[in-house]
């Protein structure tokens, strides 16, 4: 079948959606059809790079002069995939045709709405979450990124249920364990040295993240006599943006700043290797649509703790250690206690990791597809 994926544009720079619609792509190809992945150009927007003009000059890239455009391209095609759900409003110029839209989640969704505390979004903000609204509300089917998104997207009324489909993702690279020293070769430029004990953490400074309770766990180890005792030299490394001011406060307060390490664009070989060595990754964020990092450290052999929320207590199953996301003296606790059957907790997240892979994803899409055009016909 002639399949069009409209992808995220590579400008705005979410590497995770970006490396999703890559897979896709590949995937289909392999399996024989073909496949068209399109991208939002930038055009207006080059000519004020750095101005504070520039996110409007894109919006006119992206909602005045790409429809046209994605209206021919979907021409060719039998069915036509957003993606990405904040694109939702590109299924009006391709409505002509079979389509469906990927929900990762809605977590923007509901902050338009008023529903998550603490999350005040402006007005065009609000907009733009109503076109993300309407464009899902009108695609032929939506395919939900875990049920725990799927019952979110319901319980706001987006789209009827038989609309909707569970189509859990698969990995976005190849996630493997990485032998010591390929991956200690791969890490020596970013300051991780063969031995040492690290938590890690994968993710941006969002307030759902929680980063501030992984800081505070990982103070916990440090100034804990068994903490100390069975790691005395234990680090912190967070992958991702800098420390904020209160962060870097307490870490001060602490004396940990010279034990912590964040590290800013890992290309896959040093991800897989810093997955590979870590002590495990801590990953307490309150709202996913999924969570890729939890099953990427799964497949490289890396113990989780996750928040004992749906879909992070799901998505890492039985494999996953899990704890309220704000006990920070709960998490320290867990993997105290859990130290010893480390090894053991490493095989199980092996073992879970396999669930998510990107033959059972394409295998999902292909069934996805198959009942959108027959819906059609």
């Amino acid at each position: 079948m002639k399949i069009l994926l409209i992808g995220n544009s590579v400008h705005d720079e979410q590497r995770s959606m970006l490396a999703f619609a890559r897979v896709m792509h590949d995937e289909l190809a392999v399996r024989g059809h073909e496949v068209r992945l399109v991208h939002p150009p930038m055009v207006v927007g080059k000519l004020a790079p750095h101005s504070r003009l520039n996110k409007w000059l894109r919006y006119v890239d992206k909602f005045l002069l790409y429809p046209p455009r994605l209206r021919r391209e979907a021409a060719w095609a039998d069915i036509v995939h957003v993606c990405d759900h904040s694109n939702s409003m590109y299924i009006r110029p391709v409505r002509r045709k079979p389509n469906l839209i990927t929900c990762h989640d809605v977590i923007a969704i509901q902050a338009g709405e008023g529903m998550i505390d603490g999350w005040q979004m402006s007005a065009t903000g609000r907009l733009f979450q109503w076109l993300i609204k309407r464009g899902l509300g009108r695609a032929d089917a939506v395919a939900c990124a875990s049920e725990k998104t799927r019952t979110d997207l319901l319980a706001l009324n987006i789209a009827e249920a038989e609309r909707t489909a569970l189509v859990s993702n698969g990995l976005n690279d190849d996630f493997h364990p990485v032998p010591a020293d390929a991956a200690y070769t791969a890490l020596a430029s970013l300051g991780i040295r063969r031995g040492d004990d690290f938590l890690l953490h994968v993710g941006t400074d969002l307030p759902r993240k929680n980063r501030f309770t992984v800081l505070r766990t990982f103070a916990e180890l440090a100034r804990s006599d068994s903490g100390r005792q069975r790691w005395p030299e234990l680090r912190l490394v967070l992958v991702g943006p800098p420390l904020n001011a209160e962060m870097q406060a307490f870490a001060a307060e602490h004396q940990l700043d010279e034990r912590i390490l964040v590290i800013e664009g890992l290309d896959i070989e040093q991800l897989r290797g810093i997955y590979s060595t870590a002590l495990a990754l801590v990953f307490p964020s309150t709202s996913e649509g999924f969570g890729w990092p939890i099953i990427e450290a799964q497949a490289c052999g890396c113990p989780v703790v996750v928040a004992d929320l749906p879909p992070m207590n799901q998505i890492g199953g039985e494999a996953a250690l899990a704890a309220p996301p704000y006990d920070h003296k709960g998490i320290a606790n867990l993997l105290l206690n859990h130290a010893a059957r480390l090894p053991e907790i490493t095989a199980r997240g092996l073992a879970n990791a396999t669930k998510y892979t990107k033959r059972g994803m394409i295998d999902s899409y292909e069934a996805l597809y198959r009942r959108v055009l027959e819906q059609a016909r």
